[in-house]
């Protein structure tokens, strides 16, 4: 028992943040990009605004900020639901 306790105690919570970080990432700009296809119109100018939104709240390159958008296309048109995202 006690080296199951040193085992959970040895991880490092600092590699498991950084995912998250990276899943929040994602999860904001599927979700973002999900609401621009509600209506079934989905715009350049969404697009645009889509990718502003992302550069401004995580502080990221313009350059990071799309390749964040355009993986999160691919995303969203794989996944059979949002849950996943949420």
């Amino acid at each position: 028992m006690a080296r199951l306790f040193k085992f959970f105690r040895s991880k490092k919570p600092t590699d498991q943040s950084e995912e998250i970080f990276d899943t929040i990432e994602m999860a904001t700009a599927v979700l973002l990009i999900e609401i621009a296809r509600a209506d079934f119109h989905q715009d350049e100018y969404e697009d645009k605004k889509i990718i502003e939104l992302l550069e401004v709240h995580f502080s990221i390159s313009h350059a990071d900020a799309q390749s964040l958008f355009e993986e999160g296309q691919k995303k969203a048109d794989d996944a059979v639901s949002l849950h996943e995202f949420t």
